[in-house]
């Protein structure tokens, strides 16, 4: 797995009730670093200045 995918299984656990306890926590851990955040924050700035995903439009 690459970074982006990581951080994407573990955002996915994070909002996911059914997923076991011990999992959740861990992904929170995990999303919570600081390399994590800054990715996000980074991934997050990029979607809201291109929200087509570098898509052109038809």
């Amino acid at each position: 797995m690459d970074f982006p995918m990581v951080v994407a299984w573990a955002e996915s656990f994070t909002e996911d009730d059914s997923a076991p306890l011990g999992l959740r926590l861990f992904s929170m851990v995990l999303l919570g670093t600081e390399p994590v955040r800054q990715f996000v924050t980074e991934r997050d700035a990029r979607e809201a200045a291109d929200p087509n995903g570098g898509a052109e439009a038809e």
